[in-house]
């Protein structure tokens, strides 16, 4: 996952520094901030999304957008082999409480989303809005786009494993026995371990090393 911010570095994308690392793919965020719903978290994730794909058309010798697995296969393949770049959305309140800009945002590239962020969103608050829930999941499922768990709390990730008929993802959590914060995962499943400290090590102070050890326990 990548965030991008407006003082990138192209430099940061060339395959020497990424080969060193194993790194073929990448998911970028197209997040906005809490802070943006019910006023314009829509308009501001889509121009994140135009930021994301002017960013691959900028950089084709190093980026592929991909939204298949036939796209991810044919960025491995070229020569020189491309990173495939696909596009995620970090908190459900960037469909403004829409199915319809959720299509949109799938036609558009955008291949998972997280339920929520930081903060509550209409549909994925609580048990009282399982209906709510359950038609986005569904949705997602129907379009292929992955449910992503992170951020999520315990009772709507339930929720929405009962619901989803594909997998689902944690795609930033860390190990809960390690640190026992909220927004990481006590047991089962697979993570993609979080690299900010607190959620490492409920700690400022956690360094590379404790980031290792995550990935040898998980």
């Amino acid at each position: 996952k990548f965030l991008v911010y407006s003082d990138f570095q192209p430099e940061s994308l060339k395959r020497k520094n990424f080969n060193e690392k194993d790194v073929d793919d990448k998911f970028w965020s197209a997040f906005v901030p809490c802070g943006a719903q019910d006023k314009d978290a829509v308009q501001l994730t889509l121009e994140q999304i135009d930021v994301i794909k002017r960013l691959v058309d900028k950089y084709p010798q190093y980026l592929k957008m991909a939204t298949s697995v036939t796209d991810i296969l044919e960025a491995h393949s070229a020569r020189p082999r491309k990173i495939a770049s696909l596009i995620g959305i970090e908190g459900g309140h960037s469909i403004g409480n829409s199915l319809g800009i959720l299509r949109t945002y799938y036609h558009l590239g955008v291949r998972y989303m997280t339920l929520t962020h930081t903060c509550n969103t209409p549909c994925c608050y609580s048990l009282q809005n399982i209906s709510c829930l359950q038609k986005v999941v569904k949705e997602m499922n129907r379009l292929g786009m992955v449910v992503d768990l992170s951020h999520v709390g315990e009772n709507t990730t339930r929720a929405a494993i009962r619901v989803s008929k594909a997998p689902v993802v944690f795609s930033h959590s860390s190990v809960y026995s390690l640190c026992n914060h909220k927004r990481n995962k006590e047991n089962g499943g697979i993570i993609m371990v979080n690299f900010f400290p607190d959620f490492v090590k409920c700690s400022p102070n956690a360094t590379i090393s404790d980031v290792a050890g995550e990935c040898t326990f998980s």
